[in-house]
């Protein structure tokens, strides 16, 4: 929702990264599709240089950027953090995407 003024502006960043799509922000959207539509305004205006980095894992995100128009870019956090598995002890499990991104892109 705080990327949303990007398509009022027609702008998406050079290098984007999408984690998920998840319920989690459903008390400021009517449905996931709407949820998963606004996802899709970060990475609408992108130029074919561009970078996506997205989670393979994600079965809404795999469909979302199929006619994304950057190059994207799948990185599956499970084998990215297995090598970093004992560090990642005390992180919830559900921002292990979030560190497997970063490190993808």
């Amino acid at each position: 929702f705080q990327l949303d003024s990007l398509k009022q502006r027609r702008m998406s960043p050079a290098i984007a990264l999408i984690t998920n799509i998840l319920p989690d922000h459903l008390n400021r959207y009517p449905s996931m599709r709407s949820y998963a539509t606004s996802k899709a305004g970060f990475f609408r205006f992108q130029k074919r240089s561009d970078m996506l980095f997205v989670n393979r894992r994600d079965p809404t995100l795999r469909k979302l950027c199929r006619n994304a128009p950057a190059r994207v870019i799948r990185f599956d956090p499970v084998r990215i953090l297995r090598p970093f598995r004992p560090a990642l002890k005390n992180l919830p499990s559900y921002q292990w995407p979030n560190v497997a991104g970063a490190i993808a892109s």
